[in-house]
């Protein structure tokens, strides 16, 4: 993850207390420049995107009257 970072970049990251974990955080994106977000976490992006049309902030993908996942 050395590479996915600038210093001063903003983390975006979750935690969790489930101790069967290897981890306790996961890092779910990263802002580059402040101008970027950059998703980490690739199990995070349909859900996203999902989240993103139905609430109507892609325009080109309003309209349609079935979302298949």
């Amino acid at each position: 993850m050395k590479n996915c970072q600038e210093p001063g970049s903003h983390i975006w990251y979750t935690t969790s207390s489930n101790a069967k974990r290897k981890y306790p955080m996961t890092w779910q994106i990263v802002e580059i420049q402040s101008d970027y977000k950059v998703g980490i976490n690739t199990h995070l992006a349909n859900k996203l995107v999902l989240e993103a049309i139905e609430l109507g902030v892609i325009s080109q993908l309003q309209g349609f009257s079935t979302i298949s996942t």
